[in-house]
């Protein structure tokens, strides 16, 4: 978890990269990302364009993936442990 000065620091230390970045979507602890063109819901079996059909209802119990408008890179800074980055992040690098 980071404070909204603490990624607010790494966004200037280049440690985060979000392209385009909007600094106006910098929460005290989190960055609001825009939703993309393109989801993908468990019960769908493939993907939906969010531009064409215009929403997404995610039913109890199902899950969903959104394509997020920002582009984003992590780089793990000296004093972050590798062991800090989730298992599903690992697998970009």
């Amino acid at each position: 978890m980071m404070t909204d000065q603490e990624i607010r620091d790494a966004i200037a230390k280049q440690e985060i990269v979000l392209n385009p970045l909007d600094e106006s979507k910098i929460e005290p602890a989190s960055y609001d990302a825009r939703v993309g063109i393109w989801a993908f819901a468990s019960s769908l079996r493939e993907k939906l364009n969010l531009g064409e059909k215009g929403m997404l209802i995610v039913e109890p119990g199902e899950f969903a993936v959104l394509e997020c408008r920002e582009v984003s890179s992590w780089i793990i800074a000296p004093q972050r442990s590798w062991d800090s980055v989730p298992n599903m992040l690992r697998e970009v690098y």
